[in-house]
Order: structure tokens, then sequence, then C-alpha cells
């Protein structure tokens, strides 16, 4: 677990298997932070991802990523409902390092809940797909380092987080994430 200058959260990675002897920057890895406000279980997808992500994003549209998001928060919901004030956000982040050791300098960074992309009235959170689509824009537009991923984001006055069962909520979002990883890793 590191803190690398992130501020006042730490954080680790679990590689896939597929990344095995490999630098853990070109295969999608499990990620999880713990910040002062939530912890977070995500799948992150990093700039340097072999295999024509980017390529596959473009080939689906912004009609193949809007469904696979929709995809992923209906995975996600059981694990979302267990965990009282608990959301999944999606989101690109563009960042520059001065060095190879120093603290990431964040450029740039677009989120939005998944619910956004989807229309229900009995969701609190309002239908607005553009925010989606202005993060796939990002994505197949880039000219920078562009990392991009699905977090759950979890509330520590969960009970579920504040007991070992924790670890097994992090390990529901990662496999209902899967859709992600699998479309991250097709030609891999």
């Amino acid at each position: 677990i590191t803190n690398d200058g992130f501020g006042a959260y730490v954080w680790d990675f679990i590689p896939l298997k597929i990344a095995s002897g490999h630098d853990f920057i070109r295969f999608p890895h499990l990620t999880m932070s713990f910040r002062p406000q939530d912890c977070i279980a995500a799948v992150t997808i990093p700039n340097g991802i072999s295999g024509g992500f980017r390529s596959r994003l473009k080939a689906a549209g912004l009609d193949g990523f809007i469904e696979l998001m929709v995809s992923i928060q209906s995975r996600l919901s059981p694990v979302l409902r267990s965990s009282k004030g608990s959301r999944a956000i999606v989101y690109a982040t563009q960042r520059h390092y001065k060095s190879q050791r120093s603290t990431p300098q964040i450029d740039g960074r677009l989120e939005a809940d998944l619910r956004t992309c989807i229309r229900d009235n009995k969701s609190p959170v309002k239908y607005q797909p553009e925010w989606i689509e202005s993060i796939y824009n990002v994505l197949i537009r880039k000219r920078s380092n562009i990392q991009c991923g699905v977090e759950a984001r979890f509330s520590y006055a969960c009970p579920i987080v504040q007991s070992p069962e924790a670890v097994d909520l992090f390990a529901e979002t990662w496999k209902a994430v899967e859709p992600l990883i699998s479309f991250a890793l097709a030609d891999a």
C-alpha cells in the first residue's frame, strides 16, 4: 500500500494473472483506495494499456460505450444495494509527472455516476448521458496520458465496510466490473 504523494489517502493494486511478468501499466488492474471520506474498489485501465483498447472504443461508438456502462451498473447494483451510501463512478483522468519518481500532477478529471446514463424515474440521480459522452470523447480523442476506470465508492458508515466482509464487498465489485476488463483485453 502506498501514498506516493497522492495526498491524504493510500492505495494499492492487484495485477491480473495475464499481466504476470509484464509491466502492470500495460494491463487493467484492480485498485483499492482508502480516502478520509470513503474507500474505493476500482478497475483501472491505465494509459499504457496494450492491445487496441482505444480502437475498440471507437469501433463500439458512443452507444456501445453507454451499453457497456449500463451493463456494469446493472451488475454492480446488488453490490451497491448491500452497502448503504455507495455508488459507482466512471472516470477519465489526465495527469503528468515532472520526473519518474515524482507525484503525479492532475491536469483534468471527468467523472460521472453510472446512473446518469440510465433512464430511471425512481433514481435520485437524473438521466444526463452527456457526462458519459464527455468521458467517451476524452478517451477516443486523447492526446495525453489518460487513465480511466470504474470505481465503487463505499462509505465508512456502512457496517460491511467496518467488518471483515469488506474484502468480499471489494471482490464482488471487481467481479461485477469484469465486462470492462474483458472489453479492454479483447485482443490480448
